[in-house]
């Protein structure tokens, strides 16, 4: 896709700035604002509050129906200025210069327009993976109150709805680009008073129209098999799964018992639907690529190796797992079960082509070594020679390994008791912690967290989303070890409450006096918001995985609060874990 053509989509297509096509295609209803909580509100509802409070009064909802998709972040020019930028320092100067053939307006690829192109997706930008989290938590939140329920529910299906109707949302081979964003042209948040000085502009057009000092264009676009998981897949499901649900208690669950969800819901039918853009990704080893891209070939390597993120894979897997326990539910019949199970266990030899292994296959062989999982692969379209590429490992292909699989099918593919050992044997390497204490996790081995040889934890960096990734684990790992003798079981629940206690001190009434190695000063104070939401991470980190950690309030951490807290597994079906 050409930039002016992505100019044409975020103009168009995105519903920004009054575009009355695309909110008629979309038939979005319109969102009731929430209400300000009481004095006294339990934490529950001032995180409810800031995932259901419109951007524009310091939450994360969409400010209007035409743009349904909520942001990921919330993020002030001070917090910019002061702890990224190093005011009065000048490390975040920067000069946008106008390309005429493309309609953009860049910063040359500079550390400093990495860091603008870093503000710009933080305050701007929508990850589907943030916002299916956000739709399981609204509809969760939601199911005591008949209201409410259908406030949320609208608010949710609204996501798919826009994603349906206008195709240039999505990438070549119709995947659902991994950000969404309001408008082609967006501001930089340091472009005001007293920092305006930083952001300068070259070569506008004459007369400059929306181009401006100050602005800079949207430039994110990649459509990736994790994100568009979560968004087609776990998150409709999910939410589906939460609206239809009764207000009965399941015996012994804190979950509701769910009805079916209809076999002609257009949530389940949006759903199926994406199968066969999930199918046109499948690698011939079973695996499914990251992106529906082609890419570049790494250093030294031909053109015809293709990346493979095991982390999206395990994603699709639970997505695929849901959707085919759906379907056995309220359409056995379905013609889609069939190519659900095509994707997960491959297809026999026939007389006209040769056995094709599923994702299980993969992950059960080329995606595991010992007792854990790879990070990221290579495969050859060309040879069909796969290669491994572990440096660094990373954290969330470990805990969501256990969360999405199982550790009943782990033990059962690898040896009784291997779910348990992975975990062991990652603590040692990725567990961030107070003395021998383990208080969550963080990224990467490279974090600087781990065991140090005295076995105590170090504390380098805490992120909340993939400290709430490993507590779902470990409570997957209890529900299946608990007839596995006390000590495991004494182990399990330790690291559950300690983790819940690490994780509670990224909330942002907490985080100032937490005592973080590297916490953002005054950070409450900085970035005013709606409501109590929970903070992305400890401190500012420069993720090895391509991306940077900031402590600002986050929507997936926010929503993992409330999964974590009405114990809903968003792995598992129906909320239970795998």
């Amino acid at each position: 896709m050409s930039q002016r053509t992505q100019q044409a989509v975020l103009v168009a297509a995105l519903c920004a700035a009054g575009a009355v096509a695309c909110a008629s295609a979309m038939a979005a209803p319109r969102v009731v604002a929430v209400q300000a909580s009481q004095p006294g509100a339990s934490w529950q509802a001032e995180a409810l509050r800031f995932l259901a409070t419109p951007r524009a009064s310091g939450g994360v909802a969409p400010d209007s129906a035409a743009f349904p998709f909520p942001r990921s972040y919330v993020e002030s020019a001070a917090f910019w200025a002061e702890d990224v930028c190093h005011w009065p320092a000048r490390d975040c100067a920067v000069e946008d210069r106008y390309d005429l053939a493309r309609h953009t307006l860049l910063p040359a690829p500079t550390p400093a327009g990495a860091l603008q192109a870093e503000r710009i997706a933080v305050r701007d930008g929508s990850n589907l993976y943030d916002t299916a989290l956000w739709q399981l938590a609204l509809v969760l939140a939601a199911r005591g109150d008949e209201a409410a329920r259908t406030n949320a529910w609208l608010r949710a299906t609204a996501v798919q709805r826009a994603l349906r109707a206008n195709e240039t949302l999505r990438a070549p081979g119709g995947y659902a680009w991994r950000m969404i964003a309001p408008a082609w042209l967006l501001d930089d948040p340091l472009a005001v008073a007293p920092w305006q000085s930083l952001v300068t502009a070259g070569g506008l057009p004459i007369p400059p129209g929306d181009y401006r000092t100050g602005r800079v264009t949207w430039n994110d676009w990649q459509p990736v098999t994790g994100e568009n998981a979560w968004i087609w897949l776990i998150g409709p499901l999910q939410a589906a799964h939460l609206h239809y649900a009764s207000h009965g208690a399941r015996s012994g669950a804190a979950v509701a018992v769910a009805a079916d969800i209809p076999a002609d819901d257009p949530m389940l039918q949006a759903v199926i639907a994406s199968l066969p853009v999930f199918a046109r990704q499948q690698a011939p080893n079973g695996a499914f690529w990251f992106s529906s891209l082609a890419g570049a070939a790494p250093p030294g390597k031909t053109g015809t190796e293709r990346v493979v993120s095991i982390e999206n894979n395990l994603s699709l897997y639970a997505g695929l797992q849901l959707l085919r326990a759906t379907l056995r539910d309220v359409q056995p019949r379905s013609p889609a079960l069939a190519e659900v199970d095509r994707l997960l266990n491959g297809a026999p030899a026939s007389a006209t082509a040769p056995a094709r292994p599923g994702l299980e296959s993969f992950l059960r062989g080329p995606a595991w070594e010992g007792t854990r999982f790879h990070t990221t692969g290579w495969f050859d379209t060309a040879t069909g020679a796969w290669r491994v590429a572990d440096e660094p490992r990373a954290v969330d292909v470990q805990t969501w390994g256990i969360a999405a699989l199982g550790p009943k099918r782990l033990d059962a593919w690898h040896g009784v008791g291997t779910a348990l050992k992975l975990w062991r044997s990652f603590k040692a390497w990725g567990g961030y912690g107070e003395g021998t204490t383990l208080l969550g996790v963080g990224y990467s081995d490279l974090d600087g967290n781990g065991r140090a040889q005295d076995g105590g934890y170090r504390a380098s960096v805490l992120s909340s989303e993939w400290t709430a990734g490993a507590i779902d684990a470990v409570r997957a790992l209890r529900a299946h070890y608990e007839q596995g003798g006390k000590p495991v079981i004494a182990e399990l629940a330790s690291d559950e409450a300690s983790m819940l206690e690490g994780f509670a001190r990224l909330r942002i009434d907490r985080y100032d006096s937490a005592g973080f190695p590297g916490a953002a000063p005054r950070l409450a104070a900085r970035v005013p918001v709606a409501g109590t939401p929970w903070l992305y991470a400890s401190r500012r980190y420069a993720i090895p995985f391509g991306w940077a950690a900031n402590p600002l309030p986050s929507t997936c951490a926010t929503a993992w609060a409330l999964l974590l807290d009405a114990r809903y597994d968003p792995f598992g079906y129906r909320g239970v874990p795998n």
